[in-house]
């Protein structure tokens, strides 16, 4: 029998939870966890804790303590996407496995998954204080608990690229599931997008993420101490969003500068700076040498000083000559499918201004609208774009 985590994940994840000596064994088991002493096993960790967890630490903490949000418009419809997708997802895979068998559990838990069914859908596991909503359990050859086959998990992803997060919840699922059968599986499927493209995951390299990230959550759990408070770029879709920016602002916590980094305001913390008031009095302007050429990095100190004086400060002096047209582009597309769908773009010759909009139906399009962007530029003469994201640049 193989472990479900890695050997060094497996070893710490058991010191830190286990209470004691594990039960002599031939050979170690899945993951265990007891109660630490200094832990108490207070609350159950479920799949869409996780998610919460690795979108912040402050809506996960929120979460474990019952404190009830408001979810906006965004968010759901979002959960109403998903749950389409999944449906749908799940009523295709249902199809074309129907000479295999396929069992539906409609959300049950799952007692006893020793079937002759080669998929099995919609169910719950629970085992050891994790719990999950299998999207999809696939039957495959092997040595376990059950007999001469064992399953591996299946989730179902709306985007046409997996995340980071798909990954580690089919790892949490695989996890649960080595518990039900014995044997971890060695590999997970995703399903992404609308086209259902299928991503083979080797879950052991994301194992030992994950038995941190458990660690993290359990001792959350048990401490009533609320974790720091750090704003990001989820907050604006979060139902926890306005608690968070009331007391970001109660407490003029640095995470209110736009684009501050984690990283960045630990190491002023540890220079005993906490809020914007004080990091803003330790600007100092220097006076670059004269032989150097003038560099304009972001200064958040700088950034912390203008919303306190509430003004406008310029770092250095900048010289910004514009050409004869200013051609101002934004660009619209699907991140994680790799399109885009519109161009927009804003021509500017002196006091005459022109608007221009290219529109791609489908994925042929996309040649056909920046065909359409390049005889636009060539049309000008002396021009410079002007844009906002981080398109690739060329001089060419």
């Amino acid at each position: 029998m193989r472990e479900v985590l890695g050997p060094r994940a497996f070893a710490t994840y058991r010191g830190m939870i286990a209470s004691g000596p594990t039960e002599p064994g031939p050979r170690p088991g899945p993951l265990t966890i007891r109660p630490h002493k200094g832990l108490r096993m207070a609350y159950l960790i479920t799949d869409s804790l996780l998610e919460d967890h690795f979108k912040c630490n402050t809506k996960s903490y929120l979460r474990i303590q019952g404190k009830p949000g408001e979810a906006g418009n965004y968010s759901t419809l979002c959960s109403r996407l998903d749950a389409h997708h999944l449906a749908s997802a799940s009523q295709w895979l249902a199809t074309r496995s129907t000479a295999c068998g396929v069992s539906r559990f409609g959300g049950a838990p799952l007692q006893d998954i020793m079937t002759t069914d080669e998929i099995v859908l919609d169910v719950v596991g629970e085992a050891e204080g994790l719990k999950t909503h299998f999207h999809a359990l696939q039957r495959t050859p092997g040595c376990s608990e059950l007999g001469l086959y064992c399953y591996r998990p299946i989730r179902f992803c709306r985007q046409q690229q997996p995340s980071s997060t798909n990954y580690l919840l089919l790892a949490f699922d695989a996890s649960i599931l080595g518990h039900r059968q014995g044997v971890p599986p060695e590999e997970g499927i995703l399903y992404c997008g609308p086209t259902f493209r299928q991503v083979r995951a080797r879950l052991r390299t994301h194992l030992d993420s994950l038995a941190a990230i458990l660690l993290a959550i359990r001792a959350q759990s048990a401490n009533a101490r609320e974790p720091p408070l750090v704003l990001n770029r989820h907050c604006e879709i979060c139902e926890f969003k306005q608690f968070c920016r009331t007391k970001a602002v109660e407490e003029d916590n640095l995470s209110l500068l736009n684009g501050i980094t984690p990283k960045e305001i630990i190491r002023h913390n540890s220079k005993g700076i906490f809020s914007v008031k004080q990091l803003s009095y330790t600007f100092r302007p220097r006076r670059p040498a004269k032989r150097q050429k003038q560099q304009f990095h972001h200064n958040f100190s700088l950034q912390a000083l203008a919303l306190r004086e509430k003004k406008v400060h310029v770092n250095g002096d900048p010289t910004l000559t514009l050409p004869q047209t200013q051609v101002y582009l934004d660009i619209e597309g699907l991140p994680d499918r790799g399109s885009y769908y519109l161009i927009g773009a804003l021509v500017v010759t002196g006091q005459f201004h022109q608007h221009h909009c290219f529109w791609a139906d489908d994925g042929s399009g996309q040649v056909t609208i920046f065909s359409q962007l390049a005889t636009l530029l060539i049309e000008n003469v002396d021009w410079r774009v002007f844009h906002y994201g981080n398109y690739k640049r060329s001089d060419e």
